[in-house]
């Protein structure tokens, strides 16, 4: 059984799935120049349609620029990066604006791993170690 709930204080609307020990936890915070989403916990296979859904919802007529923060993603897979780049897609269709900001650790591995931290663009410089190599 899946067991979702949001609230609005203000400004922000919370929303929350429980998935007992593992849940992802999504925090809208709406500014009539700007959408915020706050991302913490699990964004996999098992949260990604409720996090599509919600960043989606906000991307649906281009109108203001939606910024994912990603500081508090404690795990990533090929379904959470399948929706990042979705929501990216979806921005240019409709002529607006999608961003991450402030990925955790595990969000940069994934997206360096994958090259996606050349679609995103990251503001933290890389590891002195980077071993892939230059196109």
């Amino acid at each position: 059984m899946r067991r979702f709930w949001s609230i609005r204080l203000g400004n922000d609307t919370v929303m929350q799935r429980d998935r007992g020990r593992d849940r992802l936890d999504l925090r809208v915070v709406y500014t009539p120049s700007s959408v915020t989403v706050i991302v913490s916990g699990e964004l996999d296979f098992s949260s990604v349609d409720d996090f599509r859904s919600v960043v989606l919802s906000w991307l649906s007529d281009g109108s203001q620029p939606v910024v994912v923060v990603l500081d508090q993603v404690t795990f990533i897979d090929s379904r959470g990066l399948g929706a990042l780049v979705a929501a990216y897609r979806r921005a240019g269709e409709v002529g607006g604006t999608f961003a991450i900001s402030s990925p955790s650790p595990q969000v940069i591995r994934a997206l360096r791993i994958t090259s996606l931290d050349r679609v995103f663009p990251l503001a933290v410089p890389p590891p002195e170690d980077d071993s892939r190599p230059d196109p």
